[in-house]
């Protein structure tokens, strides 16, 4: 964390202004938390539990010396030409992204930097992006799903993450990284779900007219720039004003701004945060800038990103996310475990009390176990983690589920135990 004016010090009001009669981006996450968290009262406490983790595993977050492939998956929901982007416009955004991620800012971007005084901080990461495997069912191809919708837009919130709000629900979230391309409502940019929300509204919305390189929308921001500054709010990035105003991004080699910066600023824009001013990094893609003066992410940043992807970090599971689906849609991986061959799993539904009833016999020791259910169409309707044993009974509530055929995947950290069918009347 880093040295702040105390809040009782006297701040110099240095406010950004928005310019005029010009396009400005936009970004919703911080609002998009601050919703959650007030719906979702052990949010905050995930969220905490998940900066204890890097702050305890700062001697794992290691240089990469392997590429990390993280897979996405695309959800253009559209009702006019114009918002069924192309599939060019989706391979443009993801080399975007590629570079943005994978290279420091080049030569050509040398000329936005601020006259050096951040180029030493630039970091180099190894995360790679890619479409989705085309294993996986109800995709038109490789990671594009393309839904028509009779909705001319949509409102903030989560209405587009499912059937029932006239949209489609994220696919295997833990493991893929959701994507939604809409029309947005009140010239919203995008908003990224940062780790520890529910997994059934996780992933990133982006307005149609924000995605890939060289689109006519909006030249100001037609760089590709506006995902990868949400892809680092859904890998932990907070942007350089935290929460809020001069508020800490958790970052140590980040400037604290006063708040988000516009345009392409000319001269140093100067933070007031501090007790002595220092100068904003106006080029870092977790600024607000235009796309052609936004170059870089710094080391520090690059590496909370690292914690959120080692072993026990909050999206971890996307490493996994080159499992192979059976014809079930449910990840196929060698169901003959020594340890849990003789393991029985009866389930058992009770309609009238909105439970399903799961019980566990013939294991020789205590295990914890991750429970995924998917509907009929293999899209993730619950997960939960049980520390099971023998005999052991566990509950599901499934007031909110509809009738029908559902699959329950059980697995330990490694490996796949079974996988059963049921189905609610």
């Amino acid at each position: 964390m880093k040295g702040l004016l105390m809040a009782t010090c006297l701040f110099l009001s240095f406010e950004k202004v928005i310019p005029q009669s010009r396009p400005v981006r936009k970004f919703l996450t911080l609002r998009y938390l601050e919703i959650q968290k007030q719906l979702d009262v052990s949010l905050a406490h995930r969220r905490a539990d998940i900066e204890t983790f890097i702050h305890n595993n700062q001697n794992n977050l290691k240089t990469w010396t392997s590429n990390i492939e993280l897979y996405l998956i695309f959800h253009v929901l559209y009702n006019s030409a114009d918002e069924r982007i192309s599939e060019e416009q989706i391979f443009s955004q993801i080399d975007a992204l590629n570079h943005h991620f994978g290279s420091p800012a080049n030569t050509t971007d040398q000329a936005t930097l601020e006259k050096g005084s951040h180029n030493s901080l630039i970091g180099h990461s190894e995360i790679s992006f890619c479409l989705a495997h085309n294993g996986l069912h109800k995709l038109d191809q490789n990671g594009l799903n393309y839904i028509k919708t009779d909705r001319l837009s949509w409102p903030f919130g989560d209405q587009m993450k499912s059937s029932k709000g006239g949209g489609r629900a994220p696919i295997a979230p833990s493991y893929y990284i959701n994507i939604w391309v809409v029309n947005m409502d009140e010239e919203i940019s995008g908003y990224a779900q940062m780790p520890g929300g529910a997994i059934a509204t996780d992933g990133i919305v982006i307005d149609y007219r924000f995605m890939g390189i060289g689109n006519s929308n909006c030249s100001l921001y037609n760089e590709g720039k506006t995902l990868t500054h949400l892809m680092g709010n859904y890998l932990n990035l907070y942007p350089l004003w935290g929460m809020g105003l001069c508020e800490d991004d958790w970052v140590e080699d980040t400037p604290i701004h006063n708040g988000p910066n516009y345009g392409c600023p000319i001269l140093y824009e100067m933070s007031t945060c501090y007790r002595e001013a220092r100068i904003e990094m106006t080029t870092n893609f977790m600024d607000n800038t235009d796309d052609a003066c936004m170059t870089m992410f710094t080391k520090g940043q690059i590496n909370r990103m690292y914690a959120s992807l080692i072993k026990g970090g909050s999206r971890h599971g996307l490493l996994n996310a080159s499992l192979r689906y059976n014809e079930d849609g449910i990840a196929a991986e060698d169901q003959r475990v020594s340890e849990f061959e003789n393991c029985q799993i009866i389930i058992c539904t009770n309609p009238n009390l909105d439970k399903v009833y799961l019980q566990f016999f013939n294991l020789r020791f205590r295990q914890r176990v991750d429970l995924a259910v998917y509907d009929r169409y293999k899209q993730l309707i619950s997960e939960k983690v049980f520390v099971i044993g023998n005999f052991d009974e566990h509950t599901l509530d499934i007031e909110m589920w509809e009738s029908g055929l559902y699959f329950m995947q059980f697995r330990t950290e490694s490996s796949l135990i079974s996988t059963s069918k049921f189905v609610l009347f």
